[in-house]
C-alpha cells in the first residue's frame, strides 16, 4: 500500500511539474512513480509524451528514442489507450518504424471496442509512408545492383 501511495504522489508531482514547464523535473518524478509501481502506465505514458514533445521541439533523437522506449513500457503494462495510440504511432514513424506503427494501431483497432473508428484515419495515413519507404528502399537496392562499385549508390 505504501508503494502505491508513493507512486501516486510521485505521479501527481510529476504532472504538476509538467504543467509548470519543468519537464526534466517532471520526468524524474514520473520515473520515481514507475520505480514505486512498475505497473503505473500513466507515468510511462506521460514520460513518453514529454520526451516526444522535446523531440518535436529540438529534434533530439535521444528524446525520441526515450519516448518510444516509454511507450513500449506502457504497452507492456496494458493496452495503449486509443487517445495515446496516434502519438505513439507518430513516434514510431519518426524512428522510421512505419510497419510497427501500423501494426500497433491495427492491433488496437481489432481488439479495443470502439477503437476502429477512432484509429482508422491514423492507420490509413501510414500506408502512403510505408509504400514510399518501400519504393525508396527498392530504388536504392536497384541502383546498388547496377553500380556495385559506386559509393553514391550505397548512400
Amino acid at each position: 500500500a505504501k508503494e502505491v501511495a508513493n507512486a501516486a504522489y510521485a505521479y501527481y508531482l510529476g504532472t504538476v511539474l509538467f504543467y509548470l514547464d519543468r519537464d526534466n523535473d517532471a520526468v524524474a518524478a514520473l520515473q520515481r512513480a514507475l520505480i514505486a509501481d512498475v505497473n503505473h502506465q500513466e507515468a510511462a505514458l506521460r514520460i513518453a509524451l514529454i520526451r516526444q514533445a522535446q523531440y518535436e521541439t529540438d529534434r533530439n533523437r535521444a528524446a525520441l528514442r526515450a519516448a518510444v522506449d516509454y511507450y513500449r513500457i506502457a504497452e507492456s503494462i496494458d493496452t495503449i489507450p486509443t487517445d495515446a495510440a496516434p502519438r505513439y504511432a507518430d513516434a514510431l514513424v519518426a524512428m522510421g518504424q512505419w510497419e510497427e506503427a501500423q501494426a500497433m494501431l491495427q492491433r488496437l483497432s481489432d481488439t479495443v471496442p470502439g477503437a476502429a473508428k477512432h484509429l482508422a484515419e491514423a492507420i490509413a495515413s501510414l500506408q502512403p509512408a510505408i509504400d514510399h519507404a518501400a519504393q525508396v528502399e527498392q530504388n536504392a537496392r536497384d541502383r546498388a545492383a547496377q553500380e556495385p562499385e559506386s559509393v553514391d549508390a550505397l548512400l
